[in-house]
């Protein structure tokens, strides 16, 4: 009993923060709902693998929640989140059928430039993926696990990246695809 008074007092400086993520994570799902790339990305993609977002929403349920009326009515997404929602779309996590070779790991910041068709494949610990296109994004950095599927593949645009090594779950390394 002793502890209960700072427990609620870091729980209650804790709740604007975690409500801001839900309303931010809200507007970014609403807004797969006005974009065409939705349409266009496979079923399975998950667009927010985060563990902190919605990591098993998949583009596939957004479209059936739209059509099937559970969705509720949005305003159209703002200008950041639209650009951050697209460049989440652009990358599709998937699997390798052959064994990763060729790796190295990812210490300090790799920068790459890739283009729709491009593979990155990914390995060890977790990759935080952030779009430096027209300078650091906010909103437009992804982490992904590399358990849940170990390449990277950009299915649209033209994208420079920085690639780190966030430490989860082992040393993150990137790998001849």
């Amino acid at each position: 009993m002793i502890g209960l008074p700072g427990n609620i007092e870091i729980l209650a400086a804790d709740i604007p923060a975690r409500a801001q993520l839900i309303d931010q994570a809200r507007s970014m799902i609403m807004g797969l709902t006005y974009l065409p790339q939705t349409a266009a990305a496979p079923a399975d993609q998950r667009p927010f693998p985060e563990s902190s977002l919605a990591p098993l929403l998949t583009v596939g349920f957004v479209r059936m929640a739209e059509a099937s009326g559970w969705l509720p009515s949005s305003d159209p997404p703002s200008q950041s989140v639209r650009e951050a929602d697209e460049f989440r779309l652009a990358i599709y996590q998937t699997n390798a059928d052959t064994p990763a070779r060729d790796c190295s790991v990812l210490s300090g910041s790799r920068i790459l430039t890739v283009r729709k068709g491009d593979r990155l494949r990914i390995a060890g610990g977790f990759v935080q993926v952030a779009n430096l296109s027209d300078g650091p994004q906010q909103d437009q950095s992804v982490s992904y696990n590399p358990n849940r599927g170990n390449v990277l593949e950009i299915r649209s645009g033209e994208y420079q990246l920085s690639l780190d090594s966030v430490g989860i779950n082992g040393v993150a390394q990137l790998c001849a695809s």
